[in-house]
């Protein structure tokens, strides 16, 4: 019963990664820009693989869950310290 808790914690984030691409797309202010357009889409379909692997209990789509979100979070820090580091130079 807990999965499904997670489940639609993960569907709020990923409805809120769809509302950062659209706006990204359409050339609205939102504040927050997806670091690579294209990835961001790969993720998105990713992402909803996954969650049909997590409501069918696969421990493989959970994990699969897991690479692609630490993906993103560790292509945002290398993106900002190369930033930081060209802009100290």
């Amino acid at each position: 019963m807990f999965h499904y808790l997670l489940l639609m914690l993960a569907a709020m984030f990923w409805i809120f990664r769809i509302v950062v691409a659209v706006t990204f797309n359409m050339g609205i202010e939102f504040g927050i820009e997806p670091l690579n357009f294209t990835a961001e889409i790969v993720l998105l379909f990713v992402t909803l693989f996954c969650f049909i692997l997590i409501v069918k209990r696969n421990l493989f789509g959970a994990l699969l869950y897991l690479i692609s979100s630490l993906t993103s979070v560790f292509y945002l820090i290398i993106t900002l310290e190369l930033s930081h580091t060209y802009s100290s130079m």
